[in-house]
């Protein structure tokens, strides 16, 4: 244990420390970060428990006035689930800063390594961990937290790498920095929602005590790197391949200030991607209009169920019309990971994906309620008259046979 002068140990982890009982350290970003308050303190209180119903001690770590704290009370977890975004996201290279200045700071996988070790805290469960972003060759995009496993001695349990990432790039990485990359009940790297990856890990391994053998063998060995132990997402809950490796969520485009290609080649205005928060203001606005039009169960969906969702939509006929789940659960596993936060289809049947802070939106129009008027170029909304784009990005021979086809000009279908 490293009894750096800025560690606070909360007692009741020092207890189960010095008695020899298992504690298992978890992130504070998801509280701050990963979803709505109170959503996120319910979340993470139950996590917590559901620790202590298994016979763990939990250790969720943060910054607080610039302590390094292992452990936290009730009401620490409640203060950051409602300061939310307003505390900072801490990586390594933020620590001095945050330190120095008494601030507080919610802990990455890299931080929550760092901090764990510090108090003596040798495994971590956390939803995914980062990796080589595609496109990596130029833009040297790659996650502090592989760099933290190469040098950390955590074992890091997780259900893989996000789908987004170069998942092959990423574990030629952590070859390289000598991390041991673990298969728990499989042979193949989970991608976070999905079981699949299609690339295999370095052994798999079938029984906790397999697993913790496999660790003291490093420890004895003297290897100061960290372990990754992937332990996928239950089948009921995964998504399926082929639909996670169709959309990456254009990372590659997102990453040099593009919006993804489906929203680029939508029919003008039907999807929109940028800052969550404006996109919900923008649905809003758009529910509001519907309302005022003769649509009084036009709603939003997603922002708020199941603590906010990647992909936001404007259900003109309601939920029950749509398909759409009223309320929907997801069992504490899924919310600790944010492995359940799922990439609905949009009202017009395409998905979208946001990436970090952005998220997109899916503002419902049918596809009957445009024309495209080939004397003057435009193309118009059925209901008000108005000119929506001029021209468009896409040929004009795919206008014509993606709207006009569906749509003769003057004709106002409304169902």
């Amino acid at each position: 244990m490293n009894m750096n002068k800025y560690l606070d140990i909360a007692p009741e982890v020092q207890q189960a420390l010095a008695d020899g009982r298992p504690v298992v350290a978890l992130e504070s970003t998801i509280i701050s970060h990963g979803m709505p308050y109170p959503k996120n303190v319910e979340t993470a209180l139950l996590v917590e428990q559901t620790l202590r119903d298994n016979g763990a001690v939990p250790a969720t770590i943060a910054i607080l006035g610039g302590r390094l704290k292992a452990g936290l009370s009730k009401e620490e977890i409640t203060y950051l689930g409602k300061a939310g975004r307003k505390v900072a996201k801490v990586s390594r290279r933020d620590l001095p800063v945050i330190c120095a200045r008494g601030a507080d700071g919610a802990t990455t996988v890299t931080t929550t390594m760092m901090i764990a070790h510090m108090a003596g805290i040798q495994v971590f469960a956390t939803g995914g961990i980062g990796g080589v972003h595609r496109g990596a060759e130029t833009t040297m995009d790659i996650s502090a937290d592989l760099e933290e496993l190469a040098q950390t001695p955590v074992m890091v349990v997780c259900a893989g790498a996000k789908a987004i990432l170069d998942l092959g790039l990423t574990l030629e990485y952590l070859e390289t920095k000598g991390v041991p990359v673990l298969g728990y009940g499989t042979d193949e790297l989970p991608a976070f929602y999905t079981r699949e990856s299609g690339l295999g890990v370095d052994a798999r391994v079938d029984t906790p005590e397999d697993l913790a053998a496999i660790f003291q063998a490093q420890r004895d060995l003297g290897l100061k790197t960290g372990m990754l132990v992937t332990n996928p997402i239950p089948q009921q809950y995964a998504m399926d391949k082929t639909v996670i490796d169709k959309c990456t969520g254009c990372a590659d485009r997102v990453a040099h200030g593009m919006a993804p290609a489906c929203v680029s080649a939508c029919q003008p205005n039907a999807l929109q991607f940028g800052d969550r928060d404006e996109m919900i203001a923008k649905g809003k606005e758009k529910v509001a209009w519907l309302h005022e039009n003769g649509y009084p169960d036009a709603c939003l969906y997603g922002e708020h169920e199941m603590g906010g969702l990647h992909v936001i939509q404007v259900l003109k006929y309601g939920i029950d019309a749509h398909n759409q789940v009223q309320d929907p659960k997801a069992p504490v596993t899924a919310q600790l990971t944010q492995i359940m936060k799922p990439v609905t289809g949009a009202i017009s049947g395409l998905t979208v994906v946001g990436l970090a802070a952005m998220f997109g939106l899916a503002i419902g129009y049918k596809r009957d309620k445009l024309a495209y008027n080939p004397e003057t170029e435009d193309t118009v909304s059925v209901i008000t008259g108005d000119v929506v784009q001029h021209g468009d990005p896409q040929d004009d021979k795919t206008v014509m046979e993606h709207i006009t086809e569906n749509l003769p000009i003057g004709k106002k279908g409304d169902k």
